[in-house]
């Protein structure tokens, strides 16, 4: 039987997924000046450390080890990747809502082939796509925290 709890304590304690409180990380302060996605596209970002308040638009469903936002004022084509630094956590694949995002923008090159995959996670149009040739540049975040706001689901 103790082997059992003993067990049990260490899976508990190693299962990712969300924290009792729902941060993940270093998380940003709840009262933390925020910017929105479409402002953390904006080249001036890039290079600098930035929180950002979005809505989950996607999650890797595999493991959760990736997630793109975006907000209301943006196209359907402005949305933002979210990797997380070192790997280090995941989100929940269920994960949607909106959060809270600190972390590093920038513009990172890619190949063809990985610019259209990832692209295509960001629910780029099939027309855009086409248009991909050669290396992209792609805006991406790596966050260092995140934090779950009131109403979202996971």
């Amino acid at each position: 039987m103790h082997n059992l709890l003993f067990i049990l304590s260490i899976v508990l304690f190693l299962a990712p997924g969300c924290s009792s409180d729902s941060t993940f990380g270093e998380p940003p302060a709840i009262d933390a000046p925020t910017m929105t996605v479409g402002e953390a596209l904006n080249p001036t970002s890039f290079g600098r450390v930035v929180t950002i308040r979005g809505t989950v638009y996607s999650v890797c469903q595999q493991e959760g080890c990736w997630m793109t936002l975006t907000d209301p004022n943006t196209t359907p084509e402005q949305v933002l990747r979210v990797q997380f630094e070192g790997g280090s956590w995941y989100v929940p694949t269920t994960l949607t809502g909106e959060v809270m995002v600190t972390g590093t923008v920038r513009e990172e090159v890619f190949n063809e082939e990985d610019a259209k995959a990832i692209a295509e996670t960001m629910g780029w149009s099939e027309a855009r796509l086409q248009q991909m040739t050669g290396d992209q540049r792609i805006p991406m975040l790596t966050a260092t925290g995140m934090r779950i706001l009131d109403g979202s689901s996971h």
